[in-house]
């Protein structure tokens, strides 16, 4: 026999799944229509190879793209510049993305190209993706954000011992 406590408690664990459900949002979502503010996009070309740099305050992004029957196929390294590599001891998370954007700089859509946690701020990281090109897409964009530790007292960088965080981050704006 269901009484009623049993039944208040499923529908109680069904409505909190249905609430944490609906606000789960796709990486792919995220910034969609935002404006990218930076001043180099690479222009999307079909059937071409490109290869660029993209450089901040914060790291420095070199990469080869090639577009073709609207497939990217891109790859690269990232690299800390030189305040992260002489101020932080590590880096606890860095995630890199690319931007598809429009003719008007609007993002369409996100992809993750390079995530990862607890890396040294002097060690390069690659990556290499294959991704579907949207609808619409001019061009392409970038942008991150991370936690960098400085070491305060000499110890263990993971053990989280003494030094401060720095958070870093270049990402397209909200359109107003």
């Amino acid at each position: 026999m269901i009484t009623l406590k049993k039944l208040s408690a499923g529908l109680f664990c069904c409505a909190l799944a249905i609430f944490m459900l609906s606000g789960c949002k796709s990486l792919s979502s995220f910034y969609q229509g935002y404006t990218s503010q930076n001043p180099s996009n690479t222009a999307l070309v079909n059937n071409a190879a490109q290869q660029g740099r993209w450089e901040t305050f914060d790291l420095r992004l070199d990469y080869q793209a090639a577009l073709q029957d609207q497939l990217l196929d891109i790859n690269g390294s990232i690299t800390f510049s030189n305040f992260h590599q002489i101020n932080a001891v590590h880096v606890e998370r860095l995630d890199v993305y690319l931007f598809f954007i429009d003719a008007e700089a609007k993002v369409l859509r996100t992809e993750r190209i390079s995530g990862s946690q607890h890396t040294s701020a002097d060690d390069s990281i690659s990556f290499a993706k294959q991704l579907q090109v949207p609808p619409g897409a001019k061009a392409i964009s970038f942008g991150y954000e991370g936690i960098t530790r400085e070491d305060g007292d000499g110890g263990d960088p993971f053990s989280g011992g003494g030094g401060g965080q720095v958070w870093f981050y270049q990402l397209p704006r909200r359109a107003s």
